[in-house]
């Protein structure tokens, strides 16, 4: 049997709800543009607030002349602290357009929490007990978005991470010691409670953004395709949303639609004369005497073997001169799983002969130390692991043909257990 690998269409990074944005927006679900730009309302609805309030107070309005009093015997510290919980307010209520007809429960508690989020930014000014509550608020949000999103109420995107970067910056802030404090015998001491609490906060929050990211999460679905015995590709609609993929894939853009009759055929005959080409390489002593060299490490499942000389020699998707080779690594040696193919260079599309079938994908999280392995993931804050760089790949695409039963889509094939 044999299966073409396909994906979902994503223009942005995976795990975004409903698609993504792309060129400088990929990573940023469209829902979620207007939060985006939310925060560019901060500085100027600061500004007028105080113009306001300044004229409320010189009418003799003692609200205002209470909230000035308290303004102006305020550290910069504390004025930045109440810009941070700003941002987070804007950006939370900048939410709600975009989930106010899907998810409207989710709508309103955004609603709820930038409304919070205001009320705390004029506490600093206003209330003596600020502190504790500021702190309340930016812990049980931070812990609620943990929860809605390990439970797929919400979509992991870059909006969101850059959100909780500014909550945890104002979180920081907050655990701050005052210059008394540091100066008394025990500012040591709180010095080092505040770095531990801000750390641990930290790492909470990314550990449970990135296991949100590696857990299976079927929120978005494409066409799924199986390539069957006799021949024909069938084709099951299951939603115009998108699959989620946890390695940071961009998918090519494909029409959402059933494959035409001369798809089909395009398919099949690629598939098959995929399967006709590459059947040589069953014995891997054929496939290293032809040029292929592992190019991932031989500790992994699925083992690649690229062809540098076939990396650019100007042909793309030539079921004779496949880039890379793909292989099981099983107890009883190497089997070989399909054929994968590369473009040339980071920005080209791959070619498209069979419509919704065919779908391409590149790689953007995937972190490579001095050999050619892949040695980690980015983190949900953009770092790869000590001693790698983030790597982009070009666009790629690969052709099963070990498959029981055929299939396109998914990234790796299931373990093959017959041959």
């Amino acid at each position: 049997m044999l299966g073409l690998h396909g994906g979902p269409d994503i223009n942005g990074m995976s795990g975004m709800s409903g698609g993504a944005s792309g060129g400088l927006l990929a990573g940023i679900s469209p829902d979620h543009l207007p939060a985006l730009f939310a925060p560019l309302l901060v500085l100027p609805a600061v500004w007028l607030f105080l113009l306001v309030a300044r004229k409320a107070a010189g009418a003799g309005y003692s609200p205002a002349r209470r909230f000035l009093h308290g303004y102006e015997r305020t550290s910069l510290v504390q004025r930045v602290f109440a810009v941070l919980l700003l941002v987070t307010a804007f950006i939370h209520l900048g939410l709600i357009p975009g989930h106010a007809t899907d998810a409207p429960k989710l709508a309103r508690l955004f609603a709820v929490n930038g409304l919070l989020f205001v009320a705390a930014a004029l506490a600093v000014f206003t209330w003596r007990w600020w502190r504790p509550a500021a702190g309340v608020l930016l812990v049980l949000t931070l812990l609620a978005y943990l929860s809605a999103i390990s439970k797929g109420q919400e979509s992991v995107d870059q909006l969101g991470i850059a959100t909780k970067l500014v909550e945890l910056a104002a979180l920081g802030l907050l655990l701050l010691p005052s210059p008394r404090a540091i100066a008394a015998r025990h500012g040591t001491q709180r010095r080092t409670l505040t770095a531990a609490a801000l750390l641990g906060a930290t790492v909470v929050t990314g550990v449970g953004i990135w296991g949100a990211e590696l857990k299976p999460n079927i929120t978005h679905a494409a066409d799924a395709a199986t390539v069957g015995q006799d021949g024909l590709v069938t084709t099951a609609r299951t939603g115009n949303q998108l699959t989620h993929d946890v390695t940071g894939m961009v998918m090519q853009q494909v029409p959402l639609r059933p494959p035409t009759q001369a798809e089909n055929a395009a398919a099949v005959k690629l598939a098959a004369a995929t399967k006709t080409a590459i059947a040589r390489y069953d014995d891997v002593a054929v496939a290293l005497a032809d040029g292929y060299r592992p190019s991932t490490s031989p500790k992994q499942s699925l083992i690649h073997y690229a062809n540098k000389a076939y990396a650019h020699d100007g042909r793309v998707l030539d079921p004779a001169q496949p880039e890379d080779l793909v292989y099981a690594n099983t107890a009883h040696g190497l089997v070989l799983m399909g054929a994968m193919f590369m473009t040339e260079g980071l920005g080209a599309a791959g070619p498209d002969p069979a419509g919704p079938l065919v779908q391409w994908h590149r790689h953007t999280s995937l972190c490579f130390g001095a050999g050619p392995a892949i040695d980690g993931l980015l983190s949900p804050f953009g770092t790869c692991p000590a001693g790698t760089i983030n790597v982009a790949t070009p666009a790629m695409l690969h052709i099963w043909t070990a498959i029981e039963p055929a299939r396109i889509g998914g990234e790796a094939p299931p373990v093959p257990t017959t041959r």
